[in-house]
C-alpha cells in the first residue's frame, strides 16, 4: 500500500509540525507533499525526509514574505499528482486538505484548528505587521475566500473545507471541537495530537 503524506506548509516547528513528526515515524517511506519548506527552522532530521514542494519554494523573498502568496496556495494542492497513492493522509489547518484525490484511493484528514487567519481575520490583521495600505486589499481577499470556502461546503466538508467526490473514500479526523458544528452530518473520529516526554500527574485537593 503507498501512501503520501500532504501538510500545509513547513515554515516553523510547531505543534503540527510535530504531529507531522510522529506521522512520519509511522510512515517513513511516506513522501510529504507541501506547499514550502524552510529547513533552516528545522531539527536536521527533516532535512533527510522525502519532502516535496511545490512551485512556491522558487519564488522571492519565500523566507520573510511567505504570508503574502498566501492566494497561491488553494492552487498548488489542487495541483499535486498524487496518482498511484492509495491513501493520502493530510495535515491541515487550512489548504492541503482541497488536494485532488485520484479515483479509488482514500484520502484520511487530520484536521487542527480551521485557519484563523480566514475565520478570525479582523483580529489577525491586527496582530499581523502588516502596512496600513494592505490591510484593506488583504482583509478582501481573505473574506473572499472565507466565502469561497462557505460555499463550497456541500461538496468539501467542513469549516475550512475538505475535498471529496462520490468514487473516493473520505475519512475526517479531528484535533479540535471547533468544527462540529458544520461536520454534524458526517462521521468524523476525534483524535488528541501526539505528546512526547509530557508526564501529566493529578494531584488530590
Amino acid at each position: 500500500m503507498k501512501i503520501a503524506i500532504v501538510h500545509d506548509f513547513l515554515n516553523q516547528y510547531g505543534g503540527a509540525e510535530r504531529t507531522l513528526d510522529a506521522m512520519h515515524e509511522a510512515f517513513p517511506e511516506a513522501p510529504i507533499f507541501t506547499s514550502i519548506f524552510l529547513p533552516e527552522n528545522f531539527p536536521a532530521c527533516f532535512s533527510e525526509w522525502d519532502v516535496r514542494t511545490s512551485f512556491m519554494q522558487r519564488l522571492p523573498f519565500l523566507k520573510n514574505h511567505f504570508k503574502k502568496y498566501l492566494p497561491l496556495y488553494p492552487l498548488v494542492f489542487s495541483r499535486f499528482d498524487l496518482k498511484g497513492f492509495d491513501v493520502i493522509l493530510s495535515s491541515s489547518s487550512a489548504f492541503a486538505k482541497g488536494i485532488s484525490v485520484p479515483v479509488g484511493a482514500r484520502h484520511v484528514c487530520y484536521c487542527y484548528s480551521p485557519m484563523r487567519f480566514v475565520w478570525d481575520r479582523d483580529r489577525y490583521l491586527e496582530k499581523e505587521p502588516i502596512p496600513v495600505f494592505l490591510k484593506p486589499l488583504l482583509s478582501l481577499v481573505l473574506g473572499r475566500l472565507k466565502s469561497g470556502i462557505s460555499k463550497r461546503i456541500s461538496g468539501w466538508t467542513g469549516s475550512s473545507g475538505f475535498r471529496n467526490t462520490s468514487e473516493n473514500g473520505f475519512t475526517p479526523v479531528m484535533a479540535g471541537k471547533r468544527m462540529f458544528s458544520t461536520l454534524r452530518s458526517r462521521w468524523i473520529l476525534l483524535t488528541f495530537p501526539p505528546n512526547r516526554g509530557i508526564i501529566f500527574s493529578w494531584f488530590p485537593g
